[in-house]
C-alpha cells in the first residue's frame, strides 16, 4: 500500500532551459501487488487538483499559474480530477505503465530503481512523459513563431509502499 505522505512526484515543464516552471502533485491512493519478488500488478492515482509550483516568483503569479495548469488549457481539473495509472509490470528496469490522462491511455516504461526494505519496497526514478498525443491547448505551438512549451514533462518519482 502507497504511504502517501513519504511519496513524491515532481515535476518540471519547459519551453526551453532556461525557462520553465516546476513543482509536484500528489497521490489520493496506490498499492502494488507482487508475488515473491515480483511486481505484477498496480494502480495510482494522481490528484490533478493538488498540483503545486514550487517556483520562486510571488505568491499571485504562483496561484495564478497553478489554476492554468488545471485549466482546460492542460490537464482540466474540472474534467478529469485524477490521472490513474496502472502498473502492467517490471523488467530489466522499466515499469511498464499505462496512464490514463484526459481520457486518453498512454503507455510508458519508465526507468526505475526497486529497493525492498523491512516495512516495503521504495520506488525511485527520473522519467519524462511526453503528452502530445492529448493536443492539450496550452502545448500547441503558436503558427507564427512556432515557440511553445515542451509537451514532455519531466518527473522525479519517489513511492514509498508499506506491507
Amino acid at each position: 500500500k502507497l504511504d502517501m505522505g513519504n511519496s513524491s512526484l515532481e515535476w518540471k515543464g519547459m519551453k526551453s532551459e532556461d525557462y520553465f516552471h516546476s513543482g509536484t502533485v500528489g497521490f489520493s491512493q496506490g498499492s502494488l501487488s507482487m508475488e515473491k519478488d515480483k511486481v505484477v500488478s498496480g494502480t495510482f492515482t494522481v490528484d490533478m487538483s493538488s498540483i503545486k509550483v514550487s517556483d520562486d516568483m510571488p505568491e499571485g503569479k504562483i496561484d495564478y499559474l497553478t489554476k492554468h495548469l488545471q485549466s482546460a488549457d492542460f490537464f482540466n481539473t474540472t474534467g478529469f480530477p485524477t490521472v490513474a495509472v496502472t502498473v502492467n509490470g517490471y523488467k530489466d528496469g522499466m515499469l511498464s505503465t499505462t496512464l490514463n490522462v484526459l481520457g486518453v491511455s498512454l503507455e510508458n516504461n519508465v526507468p526505475v530503481k526497486m529497493v525492498t526494505t523491512k516495512t516495503g519496497l521504495n520506488i525511485t526514478g527520473d522519467f519524462e512523459i511526453d503528452f502530445g498525443a492529448l493536443n492539450m491547448p496550452g502545448m500547441r505551438l503558436d503558427p507564427e513563431s512556432g515557440e511553445g512549451i515542451s509537451s514532455a514533462v519531466q518527473y522525479k518519482l519517489n513511492l514509498v509502499l508499506s506491507k
